[in-house]
């Protein structure tokens, strides 16, 4: 399961178990993707997200699972139009909404 010895460098973790790495930073869509990937530790119960959903801001990009421990997103730098944005840091959201002790709980990064 979940070791803070196999952390690399740019990786961050919340208490919550949610867990986000990306590449490259910045961001140039001429030439590479950016592959974000984000898993879910549960540290209480063993359940992963019920929901997860991750926004890239000023994108208007949006992905969404169900009953899912984590995911990978390649992103080619294209906006919702499919115009490649331009090179540079963005901002994104990730939000796990998931169920503990029969209460639904979320976590947004």
């Amino acid at each position: 399961m979940f070791s803070p010895f196999n952390l690399t460098q740019g990786d961050f973790i919340v208490p919550s178990g949610l867990f986000i790495s990306d590449s490259p930073d910045p961001f140039n869509p001429y030439f590479e993707q950016s592959q974000i990937k984000i898993s879910f530790f549960p540290f209480f119960d063993g359940k992963g997200c019920d929901k997860l959903t991750l926004t890239i801001e000023g994108t208007g990009r949006t992905w969404k699972w169900e009953n899912t421990f984590g995911e990978v997103v390649k992103w080619d730098g294209r906006d919702e139009k499919g115009d490649l944005v331009p090179s540079g840091n963005y901002l994104y959201e990730v939000v796990c909404d998931y169920t503990f002790n029969g209460q639904l709980a979320s976590d947004k990064v």
